[in-house]
């Protein structure tokens, strides 16, 4: 009867130790307390059932920040420009000019007798008499049509077109 025990016990201890190596190739590792036991590398060649690698978890990715609404740009500022007017032969040349609020216009006079850029209507052209060589500028702040003329000679006239 003693042999029996012992081989009941023989046999339980095995199942055990069946029990052990099933739970170390399905958990992937044992290492009993105090024991430091890294598990050997499967060779290629060998038909043992591997335990799934266990994926990490998702890295949380940073919360993108909102994007913030479109802005709508103004139009590029308008450069001012300078533009010349001869005052030649008793005629302003040209007679006629177009321009962009902000711009400036220079009457040079090329006679030898003095005029004067002077508004039809309004103030907006107001010179003295200027000679010869000599000059009159205006820069032209607000848009609009603006007619002239030379006080002393009223045939010579000349218009300004502000866009």
């Amino acid at each position: 009867m003693k042999t029996s025990k012992n081989l009941i016990i023989v046999g339980g201890v095995a199942a055990v130790v069946v029990v052990i190596i099933v739970v170390y190739l399905l958990i992937g590792s044992y290492s009993p307390a105090g024991t430091n036991y890294t598990a050997p590398e499967e060779s290629s060649s060998q038909n043992v059932a591997s335990s799934p690698t266990p994926i990490p978890p998702p890295e949380s990715a940073p919360t993108p920040s909102p994007e913030p609404p479109p802005v709508t740009l103004p139009p590029p500022a308008h450069s001012s420009e300078t533009f010349n007017v001869a005052i030649s032969n008793f005629a302003y040349a040209p007679s006629e000019i177009h321009i962009k609020v902000g711009d400036k216009i220079i009457w040079t006079n090329e006679d030898s007798v003095g005029h004067t850029v002077t508004s039809d209507s309004g103030s907006e052209l107001d010179s003295a008499l200027f000679g010869k060589n000599e000059t009159y500028e205006h820069v032209f702040n607000t848009s609009g049509n603006f007619t002239y003329h030379c006080t002393p000679h009223k045939f010579m006239t000349g218009k300004v077109i502000v866009e």
